[in-house]
């Protein structure tokens, strides 16, 4: 799969961490060869590089809030908001498969953490509902296309997603254990290290307190329960203070920075994002309340859905599995109901609120469990299609599963004549186009993209696409290099697009995700559209 918009960026925040562990093993020897970066993957806004003289004692390293935050570009001002736990899951890889290139490495932790809440979700699903329910429940989970395709890049969603799962069963069972008179004390020790680590992957993580306060008061405020709660409440403010360094040495400022910063994105960060037929400058602008239901709708596979719909009717109808999936809907219904609210971010389609569709895969498995109880030799007949039609859509949708949307409008053809986005994260620059790409610019030319994240200048520095993307250095262009975003166009971008053919195109299901323009006959279509022809800005 193609490296993605944001896994640069993760890659750059990801060698600061490195630096600074080297620092720490060694602060003299580091700080007598120290030389600041000149050119990062991370974006250089913010705190200027720390001098040599502040790198040579490990007290400045942990406790200087100078030195700590450039190493640490996490929890503060944007571009910068995000916390750091994605960061810690990253560097995984590089204990596990240090052999392996540096996006591989990152890779590694987000998808072992998918892989551990598959696990997690046939566990809790099967000893609940039934062997058959919980291999259902943990395929949807590991195959949906949107969840999975999130789930295999370096970045904070498909891991948030994995968390918030694993938080809302291990508060299920924490709760469960208190009604049958077993000690829970474990499990919700764990559940609170679960929530600190969401809430320092996303500020949306921080509403993973919810199912989990859902859970203790749909079991009836249990004085155990109760304890609990407060138990992984402490847990989780010392994990989220344990995973971010550079709160270390601002415990109170640094909190009240991240907050300031997440809640006035719109201020910062504003993103066009089309959404059938209309673009909305979102989060100035809000997206229908609806757009979320919508979009779940729009983006799981068929029999995933109604199979959900039916497992959430019959579970709440039978007294015994009625806590179990009351909690699983409240878990669902808050980052849905979230992104409904107004001036939420709402683009990149369902990356947003990714966990509300992993809730949707774990609830279709309890259908089969209520056919089962009363057909039990219909269980597999309808178990095998849903596994079936959700590793289909997976596998067809390759290597861009985040383009995939529903038989039910249609898939990609139908989603793009409603007027949606059919990509937005760079995954269509597939290696097939950096192919073309390598054989078809002579050495002394450049390549421009409309959209520059420096993910770019990591296939550049790592050989994979050979010739210079830096917007920043002189040369000439060969090719403007497009991705089918049309809530990010400009007038330019539209002109180019409607007036030109391109060079090369990579499509799926009919439908263009990437395209190669001459750049010759793009600076001719802007000149005749009367747009600027500088050359395209990062």
């Amino acid at each position: 799969m193609a490296i993605v918009w944001d896994e640069g960026y993760t890659l750059g925040r990801v060698e600061r961490v490195r630096l600074w562990f080297s620092a720490l093993a060694d602060p003299p020897g580091f700080a007598r060869t120290w030389t600041p970066p000149q050119i990062e993957l991370v974006q250089q806004q913010g705190l200027r590089p720390p001098a040599p003289n502040q790198l040579a004692s490990r007290w400045n390293l942990l406790f200087d809030s100078r030195v700590i935050g450039w190493f640490w570009p996490f929890a503060r001002e944007e571009p910068h908001g995000h916390p750091p736990f994605y960061a810690w899951v990253a560097l995984a890889g590089d204990v596990v498969t240090p052999w392996r290139e540096p996006l591989a490495r990152a890779r590694f932790g987000t998808m072992a953490m998918h892989a551990l809440a598959a696990a997690f979700v046939y566990l809790a699903i099967a000893r609940r509902f039934g062997t058959v329910a919980g291999l259902v429940s943990a395929t949807c989970w590991a195959t949906s296309p949107q969840v999975f395709g999130l789930a295999h890049y370096a970045t904070y969603d498909g891991l948030l997603n994995s968390l918030w799962i694993l938080g809302t069963l291990c508060a299920i069972e924490a709760t469960g254990r208190t009604a049958e008179g077993r000690k829970s004390t474990w499990f919700w020790i764990l559940t609170g290290i679960i929530l600190g680590a969401a809430m320092s992957t996303k500020l949306s993580g921080y509403f993973l307190a919810l199912p989990i306060a859902a859970a203790v008061a749909i079991s009836g405020f249990r004085r155990a329960d109760i304890r609990g709660l407060i138990v992984a409440g402490i847990v989780a403010v010392v994990a989220i203070y344990v995973i971010n360094p550079s709160w270390w040495c601002e415990p109170i400022e640094g909190p009240i920075r991240f907050f300031r910063s997440n809640l006035t994105r719109g201020q910062t960060i504003a993103i066009e994002t089309l959404y059938l037929g209309k673009v909305y400058v979102t989060p100035k602008e809000s997206l229908p309340w609806s757009n979320a239901l919508v979009l779940t709708a729009m983006t799981m596979p068929v029999l995933t859905l109604v199979a959900a719909a039916l497992g959430a009717f019959s579970g709440l109808r039978n007294t015994p599995t009625r806590r179990f999936v009351a909690i699983l809907l409240i878990s669902w219904a808050i980052p849905t109901g979230l992104r409904a609210m107004p001036h939420t971010p709402g683009h990149d389609g369902v990356r947003q609120f990714v966990a509300g569709l992993g809730v949707v895969t774990v609830l279709a498995g309890i259908a089969v469990s209520a056919i089962r109880s009363s057909r039990a030799n219909l269980a597999w007949v309808i178990a095998v299609p849903i596994m079936a039609e959700s590793f289909v859509s997976m596998a067809l949708m390759m290597p861009v599963p985040l383009s995939y949307f529903s038989p039910a409008v249609g898939g990609l053809s139908g989603a793009a004549k409603l007027g949606m986005e059919p990509t937005y994260y760079w995954d269509g620059l597939t290696h097939e186009t950096i192919d073309w790409l390598n054989r078809n610019t002579p050495p002394d030319r450049k390549i421009a993209f409309v959209g520059f994240p420096t993910s770019f200048l990591y296939l550049n520095r790592t050989g994979q696409l050979r010739p210079d993307v830096n917007p920043l250095t002189p040369g000439v262009y060969r090719w403007l290099v497009m991705q089918n975003r049309p809530g990010n166009w400009s007038e330019k971008d539209r002109a180019v697009i409607h007036d030109l053919k391109p060079a090369y195109v990579y499509e799926k299901s009919g439908v263009w995700l990437t395209a190669v323009y001459d750049m010759d006959e793009v600076l001719q279509t802007w000149k005749k559209a009367g747009a600027s022809a500088a050359p395209i800005q990062p």
